[in-house]
């Protein structure tokens, strides 16, 4: 694998790892998800509840999401390649595109704790699709 790929962010543009509502430290929710086995409950994400449960779940097809393995299957699917170039986008474009595809079905503010704890978890099972330290800013620079 290269170097990392950074790309400077603005405030409010897609997904940052530093705005995930989570600060500085150790995170308990996060690592007692990395930890345990995937149950399957949408509630054992960090971030969603009974609310955000019912917002997944609703649509048809691949854009209904009932469980965590459709939901963690969401994000890889959103994994694609440039079109121009038929790269693999890299991983702040990947997050990006799971961020946005969230707020489409209507989760708020707590998104960004989503994006984290199912790209954290994928990236222990696929080493490598998830790298915080590719976003940079000024808070980036700070937690980095």
């Amino acid at each position: 694998m290269g170097a990392t790929q950074t790309h400077p962010r603005l405030p409010q543009q897609g997904y940052d790892p530093t705005q995930t509502g989570v600060g500085v430290g150790p995170d308990p929710a996060l690592e007692a998800f990395n930890e345990a086995p995937i149950t399957g409950l949408l509630s054992e994400v960090p971030g969603i509840g009974p609310a955000f449960s019912g917002l997944l779940g609703e649509g048809e097809g691949e854009d209904c999401i009932k469980n965590t393995f459709q939901l963690i299957g969401k994000f890889l699917v959103l994994r694609t390649s440039n079109e121009e170039d038929g790269k693999l986008i890299d991983c702040v474009e990947h997050c990006d595109k799971f961020y946005w595809w969230l707020q489409s079905k209507g989760i708020g503010g707590v998104r960004g704790r989503i994006v984290q704890c199912i790209a954290e978890k994928v990236n222990m099972s696929y080493p490598g699709i998830y790298n915080s330290k590719a976003w940079t800013g000024p808070k980036a620079e700070e937690k980095n």
